[in-house]
C-alpha cells in the first residue's frame, strides 16, 4: 500500500487501521516480527525529528528498518525539481 495522505482512506479503512493498532498495542510481543524484512522509506520536505523518531521506533519494535533522508541532504537542497511532469 502506498499512502500519501489520510484523504486516500475511507472512514471504514481508518477504523480498521485504528482497531488493528489497538490489538498491536495490547499484544506487542505477538507482532515483534510483523515488519521483518520490510523497509519504511521516509522522505521529509522539512526536518521532523519527532515524527521520524516515532516512525523509527515503531518499525524497530515491529522488526523493520527505516532509512530516511531530508531535503537538506538530498537533491532538493541543490535545486533539483521534486516532481517532473510532461
Amino acid at each position: 500500500m502506498h499512502l500519501l495522505s489520510d484523504f486516500d482512506l475511507s472512514k471504514n479503512e481508518i477504523d480498521e487501521i485504528l482497531t488493528h493498532a489497538q490489538r498491536i498495542k495490547a499484544n506487542p510481543e505477538k507482532y515483534g516480527d510483523a515488519m521483518k524484512n520490510k523497509t519504511l522509506i521516509m522522505l521529509f520536505e522539512l526536518a521532523s525529528l519527532r515524527t521520524r523518531i516515532s516512525f523509527e521506533a515503531g518499525m524497530n519494535l515491529l522488526g523493520g528498518g527505516t532509512p530516511s533522508s531530508t531535503a537538506s541532504r538530498g537533491a532538493a537542497s541543490r535545486g533539483a525539481r521534486r516532481w517532473r511532469t510532461g
